[in-house]
């Protein structure tokens, strides 16, 4: 039965005519029946008190969003020296921190070599997502914040793609940067034989 519009303007939702789990017969999983009336070696209640914790440093896999930079590591003035030199940068939200901290005629110059080509923004996203893991409207989300901030300050659109360090790939993001008028992509990190 499917949910209907009553006359006081709320919708309803009929109950399910199934129960909405289902029990577990001992031909499908033997492990449902296995340690009955046995006691567990270990009490979930207490397991962060019994388990040792250690946060080990990950190392290059541990940079977070909050890392320190000197606002001046780089500057527009390199790219302008030589019109064959080229920059290429993908994720917004760190170009969005530098951007905060330099002057109108640097912002100047920055939309100058976007025009031209020299500063390539590739993918545009706020972030380059783990495709893998997830869902497909936090994708969306982070593909929409970055492309936004671009056009905003920069009035500039990505054309391509770029994912060098994703843990992790979907057939979903090619399909959403399709859609975000993408032409091409460039992937690192897949297996020798693809």
């Amino acid at each position: 039965m499917l949910p209907y519009y009553t006359v006081n303007g709320s919708w309803v939702v009929p109950p399910e005519p199934r129960p909405s789990f289902f029990s577990i017969s001992p031909q499908d999983c033997q492990f449902a029946l296995g340690g009955r009336g046995q006691k567990p070696e270990l009490q979930m209640l207490t397991v962060s008190e019994e388990l040792p914790f250690d946060n080990v440093d990950g190392g290059v896999w541990r940079q977070g969003f909050d890392i320190s930079y000197d606002p001046h590591d780089w500057d527009a003035e390199d790219l302008q020296e030589d019109p064959r030199r080229r920059f290429l940068w993908a994720e917004v939200s760190f170009f969005a921190k530098w951007w905060d901290n330099i002057n109108a005629q640097k912002r100047a110059a920055v939309r100058r070599l976007v025009g031209n080509g020299q500063l390539e923004i590739a993918t545009g996203g706020w972030v380059m997502p783990d495709e893998a893991n997830s869902h497909y409207f936090a994708l969306i989300d982070q593909l929409i914040e970055g492309h936004q901030w671009l056009e905003r300050n920069l009035g500039a659109t990505p054309r391509s793609g770029w994912a060098v360090d994703p843990f992790g790939y979907s057939s979903t993001m090619p399909y959403l940067l399709r859609r975000a008028n993408l032409t091409s992509m460039l992937i690192q990190r897949v297996h020798y034989a693809i």
